[in-house]
């Protein structure tokens, strides 16, 4: 499933002559977020629904005369120019035999994160990071758990992306607001909408077939290597046979 050519180069102009005169009106807005909303059914996954938050906040905007772009605003529609070129393509896993890799991320209040995989072999790694305080002091707010637990899945996807690539993933977060963001592929916050996006962006890109569920925190089966404050606290993962691998994080892309 593709874009017309001529309805892609329709949208380019329309985004570019609302950067072009700084303003977009509330009317306006509506029919933008649904031109674009039906170009990402064309697209991998809920890639791109992220970049239609300040869009569609400026489609409800009541009262006043004053609809210049916001800097958030702007950020995406410049965004749009260049990703509208080459979406990702929706695909469609076509064999039943295939099989889920598993997942499950745990996040603490201090910023610890852990991520754990199961492969189709049954085997099983896991990796144990720390948000640094700088990030989650531009984050603000009193409490970032919900941040914090969202980290998970952009952590997956740096760490083993070629064990990902083109596979299902069925994978398990324990906080409602994180998971919620991740299924619908946006959020009303800024900063949660960012890692949402983040997370299908690369998705898309590895092509993995990620499908998003709430596991209680009383059977996460990665909870306690978030909480570890020395090796021993993480020995009960080694004795199942799992094996400890340094992550790949997400932090430049979350500046």
């Amino acid at each position: 499933m593709q874009i017309l050519p001529s309805r892609l180069a329709g949208l380019q102009d329309d985004i570019q002559a609302i950067i072009a005169a700084n303003w977009l009106r509330p009317g306006h807005a509506a029919r933008l977020r649904g031109k674009l909303g039906f170009a990402l059914v064309a697209a991998f996954g809920r890639f791109g629904r992220a970049q239609l938050s300040a869009i569609k906040r400026r489609q409800y905007a009541s009262g006043g005369k004053n609809f210049q772009l916001s800097a958030v605003l702007r950020a995406q529609l410049e965004w749009w120019l260049v990703h509208l070129r080459s979406l990702p393509g929706r695909g469609v896993p076509r064999s039943p035999a295939e099989k889920f890799l598993v997942a499950y991320s745990d996040g603490e209040g201090s910023g610890k994160v852990a991520v754990c995989l199961t492969f189709l072999d049954r085997s099983t790694e896991f990796c144990c990071a720390e948000i640094p305080h700088s990030i989650q002091q531009r984050w603000g707010g009193v409490n970032n758990i919900h941040r914090i637990e969202a980290v998970g899945p952009p952590i997956c996807f740096l760490t083993w992306p070629e064990k990902l690539r083109g596979q299902l993933l069925l994978f398990f977060i324990d906080n409602q607001s994180a998971l919620g963001s991740m299924v619908g592929g946006w959020s009303h916050e800024e900063v949660l909408n960012d890692i949402t996006a983040l997370s299908w962006s690369l998705a898309a890109s590895l092509q993995c077939f990620v499908f998003f569920e709430y596991v209680p925190s009383a059977s996460n089966i990665i909870d306690a290597a978030s909480r570890a404050q020395s090796t021993a606290d993480i020995s009960v993962y080694y004795n199942r046979g799992w094996s400890l691998v340094p992550p790949c994080t997400p932090w430049h892309r979350l500046q």
